[in-house]
């Protein structure tokens, strides 16, 4: 579904699963093929990566899947789940497995709109790092830009404390070698500095929720935005 700022998707992942051994009605054990399926949920956010198109490493990524980047995806393992559903390609657990699926599907739609703004996202997934930080070993950068981004618009008073939770974690990963945060390193002051600005744009071109405190900053690039406009 499209909105203005992004979009919500409902997705099915699937897979032949062969040769499974299952417990049958009478308690023997048979063998069998089944069709595995697990539903998803997702959220996007266009802000929050169209900015970063043109660092996109296209000898490992396609644009057009990049563009096709969630920020948010869920599935039921995320609130402790079991979100895996096997279909008998004989058709016997159709009926209950559906069942079980359709409800599956029904819990997500309703979850996914707890991520219905930036704030929300920020709240639930990135406002921990300002006490805690991330897990040392979760490679790449493209997930903590988002996150950097994220505090940038919706709450700068604390972005200080957040981008130094950040960077220590880039240095986990210099520390570890890991190749994409290589690729990436001479670039990251760059990279932050554009995060930066559009952050900061991103506030003053757009009214601020009630939710979102007025800060300086609104006025003197909304007089820039304005300025720019003109010619």
């Amino acid at each position: 579904m499209k909105i203005s700022d992004g979009w919500y998707e409902i997705g099915l992942v699937h897979s032949r699963v062969s040769g499974w051994q299952m417990r049958a009605l009478d308690g023997s054990k048979v063998l069998s093929d089944f069709l595995e399926i697990t539903p998803y949920a997702s959220r996007r956010f266009n802000i929050l990566w169209e900015w970063y198109e043109e660092y996109v490493r296209t000898d490992i990524f396609n644009i057009r899947d990049f563009r096709n980047k969630p920020s948010v995806v869920i599935g039921g393992r995320d609130y402790g789940i079991p979100d895996d559903f096997f279909f008998c390609l004989d058709g016997s657990n159709f009926e209950k497995e559906y069942h079980r699926l359709y409800l599956m599907i029904e819990d997500l739609m309703e979850r996914i709109f707890d991520y219905a703004t930036l704030k929300n996202v920020y709240d639930r997934d990135v406002k921990k790092y300002l006490i805690e930080s991330p897990d040392k070993y979760i490679n790449g950068i493209q997930w903590f830009l988002g996150d950097m981004l994220l505090g940038r618009i919706v709450d700068p008073d604390n972005y200080s404390i957040l981008r130094e939770t950040m960077q220590k974690h880039m240095q986990e990963l210099k520390k570890r070698g890991e190749p994409n945060y290589e690729y990436y390193e001479p670039k990251i002051p760059e990279i932050i500095s554009k995060l930066e600005r559009v952050g900061d744009e991103y506030r003053a071109k757009y009214k601020p929720s009630p939710e979102i405190d007025h800060d300086p900053i609104w006025d003197t690039i909304q007089a820039r935005l304005k300025s720019q406009s003109n010619h």
